[in-house]
């Protein structure tokens, strides 16, 4: 199968420079949901770091969650005219690598699909970084934040 690939549409810069990262079976305390991106929620890892997750990567009760897979919320900067690998997609954001080999999360509002192309393979079409793929986040809380 093919992999899916896309052109950057308009430029992303990364917002966090320490984006969270959890293993499997890491407890979080969930703060809120996202408005802009529905499916995404914030949350504190016991570390302190806070960032965004996808609802589909917890087990939720209420105000905890439990991380169903390993988590990481890199967030990928690319430049438009960039042509990107894609992984998976979540709540309209991609994990995606670029032909130099970087990874992460990008919008999906960033970037048009090449046509012609098979589905995504899933996480394994974008090898795992260490720790997983992950998360969104969002600055100005909980100390130094990363998506």
């Amino acid at each position: 199968m093919k992999r899916l690939t896309a052109t950057v549409t308009a430029d992303y810069e990364a917002a966090y420079p320490r984006p969270i990262r959890a293993a499997a079976g890491t407890v979080m305390r969930v703060e809120r949901e996202d408005e802009e991106y529905p499916g995404w929620v914030w949350c504190v890892a016991p570390d302190g770091v806070a960032g965004w997750v996808a609802e589909v990567f917890l087990e939720r009760n209420g105000r905890v969650a439990v991380l169903r897979r390993d988590y990481e919320a890199t967030e990928l900067t690319a430049r438009a005219g960039e042509r990107l690998t894609l992984g998976e997609e979540v709540s309209g954001w991609w994990w995606a690598q670029t032909e130099a080999g970087r990874k992460g999360w990008i919008p999906a509002d960033h970037l048009r699909l090449e046509p012609g192309e098979a589905t995504a393979e899933g996480p394994e079409a974008v090898a795992k970084t260490e720790g997983g793929q992950g998360e969104k986040q969002e600055q100005g809380s909980q100390g130094d934040d990363g998506r």
